[in-house]
């Protein structure tokens, strides 16, 4: 699984497959990004579709919250050149996703 640093200290994971406008799946809590693997392939199938496991999946850090995974999300974003994106969000990756739409 590839890996991307997004700031000083935070690596995440993610996959991506598909051509097309950029679709990022984020997953809730008790999980990681592998949440979302049954919806990757048929999504892909019309979409750029990226699914990464947030920081709390990788490993403990101080002054985490739901601003630190939205800044996360978007070093992620800006880091693989994606420009716009659209977000899906499931239970606190929802929240996540709600914070970096505002």
């Amino acid at each position: 699984m590839p890996h991307q640093s997004v700031s000083e200290g935070v690596e995440l994971q993610y996959v991506e497959m598909g051509t097309g406008e950029p679709v990022f799946f984020v997953h809730g809590s008790l999980s990681d990004g592998v949440f979302w693997n049954p919806q990757l392939a048929p999504f892909a199938e019309e979409y750029h579709v990226i699914a990464h496991s947030r920081r709390c999946a990788n490993k403990p850090t101080t002054g985490y919250s739901v601003v630190a995974d939205a800044d996360d999300l978007a070093g992620l974003i800006e880091k693989l050149h994606l420009g716009k994106a659209n977000l899906i969000g499931h239970s606190y990756g929802a929240y996540a996703a709600l914070f970096i739409a505002v």
